[in-house]
């Protein structure tokens, strides 16, 4: 008999998108550490957004202009800045609200850095 074991590790991160936040869930989190803040960017190249986690022994070394709250749910993170959201839906020609779009997420361990592919909902 083959057994085939359930893996939670293969399970997708998933970040879902509002009108005022993006909210990420436990798989897709696990890497940002429980960062006291991050950085948010947009690859243009890739369409994703792209999230740094920043450490307190860090912060004096990263412009305060550049910091956003995260805040930590048991099976979620969550960054809430409306003003995020619509940078990122000018700059990717999308509409966000009350109903999420839900993307995946992917982790780049060399550098650091959670990326959210805006290229296909799922």
């Amino acid at each position: 008999m083959e057994i085939k074991w359930f893996n939670k590790a293969l399970k997708d991160g998933i970040a879902s998108i509002y009108s005022t936040n993006i909210t990420i869930n436990k798989v897709g989190s696990i890497n940002l550490d429980n960062a006291e803040y991050v950085q948010v960017g947009m690859s243009l190249d890739e369409r994703c957004i792209v999230i740094k986690p920043v450490q307190l022994n860090d912060i004096d070394f990263v412009d305060k202009n550049l910091l956003l709250n995260i805040t930590y749910g048991p099976t979620y993170a969550r960054i809430s800045n409306s003003e995020l959201i619509k940078m990122v839906e000018s700059t990717f020609d999308l509409t966000f609200n009350s109903n999420p779009k839900k993307f995946k997420t992917k982790y780049v361990e060399g550098d650091n850095l959670l990326l959210i592919d805006l290229n296909k909902e799922v």
